[in-house]
């Protein structure tokens, strides 16, 4: 299965012999002429979550990402000698540093760039890798597919963070697990599934 989260919601693509459950909101794929229907559709409607099946999930993802511009990015959930994580504050939401890759900039180099230019880290080493999330959006004539790569990363100097004003960051802070509660409730569901896993590979 592949999720892609699009407005703080997410569309599933699937193989069609995978239980759908009790969601009534479901696709099978016909042409990509009705996918950028259903798309556009669910982009605007109150459903939380589609569903969109086919015999194989990995052709379906295939078609899916052909309707797109597809675009890179990297970022890390680093964490702190005091067990703590780091987090940005941008436009009105909790969200973790990340960034697009330049050109021919290899991925961690962009991850451990993207913290450093957002909060001011230095000293940054990467744990391990995580799992890439994708999230769409769109432009007037274009709509937009973009991969983020993620990284578990460490500061053992526990800097003080700076938010890069100039990217709309106003706050860049380390936060304690029993904050993570509080901060969920005003974040995107992109930014909880890349902690959870986090937290659950630590714990793990």
């Amino acid at each position: 299965m592949y999720k892609v989260f699009i407005n703080n919601k997410l569309i599933c693509l699937q193989q069609n012999t995978d239980k759908i459950g009790d969601e009534a909101n479901f696709h099978n794929f016909t042409s990509v002429k009705i996918l950028k229907k259903i798309i556009r559709q669910f982009k605007n409607d109150k459903n939380k979550k589609l569903i969109i099946t086919h015999n194989s999930a990995e052709e379906l993802w295939k078609i899916f990402k052909s309707v797109f511009r597809e675009v890179e990015a990297a970022g890390g959930m680093v964490k702190n000698s005091k067990g703590e994580y780091l987090f940005i504050f941008r436009r009105g939401k909790w969200d973790l540093p990340k960034g697009k890759l330049k050109r021919k900039e290899e991925i961690t180099d962009a991850a451990l760039r993207e913290v450093n230019e957002e909060c001011g880290i230095n000293d940054l080493k990467i744990i391990r890798v995580l799992n890439p999330t994708y999230h769409i959006y769109f432009r007037r004539f274009y709509k937009v597919l973009k991969k983020t790569y993620w990284f578990e990363m460490f500061n053992a100097t526990d800097e003080n963070p700076t938010p890069q004003l100039t990217e709309d960051i106003t706050k860049a802070e380390w936060k304690r697990k029993e904050d993570f509660n509080k901060i969920f409730e005003n974040t995107y569901e992109l930014v909880k599934e890349v902690v959870e896993f986090c937290v659950k590979k630590v714990n793990g």
